[in-house]
């Protein structure tokens, strides 16, 4: 079974929404594969009270578990400069990356 994540910055914007959906449609047949949708918000940001819990998310998708990383990296190139996105996802390097 291949396993492959969605890396989300925030589920509750319609763009997100429109896209979670479409890869879940483009999925929906393929018998050979999960995918897991995560958001991830802001990992490692100590601002929210909460916001640890994207930690875990992060741990997940850099797990021998995970075999593809899709990013839905508009969301997260927003909120932060080139360099500081390629350092959120410089840990999945060894991976496929969508």
């Amino acid at each position: 079974m291949y396993n492959i994540a969605v890396m989300v910055q925030n589920f509750s914007v319609e763009y997100a929404d429109m896209i979670i959906n479409g890869i879940y449609r483009y999925f929906a047949d393929k018998n050979d594969c999960r995918v897991y949708f995560v958001q991830t918000s802001d990992p490692h940001s100590k601002d929210g009270t909460y916001d640890y819990q994207y930690w875990a998310s992060i741990e997940y998708l850099k797990s021998k578990v995970i075999d593809e990383i899709i990013i839905v990296s508009n969301t997260y190139c927003l909120y932060k400069t080139k360099e500081e996105f390629k350092e959120l996802i410089r840990p999945f390097f060894a991976k496929k990356i969508i």
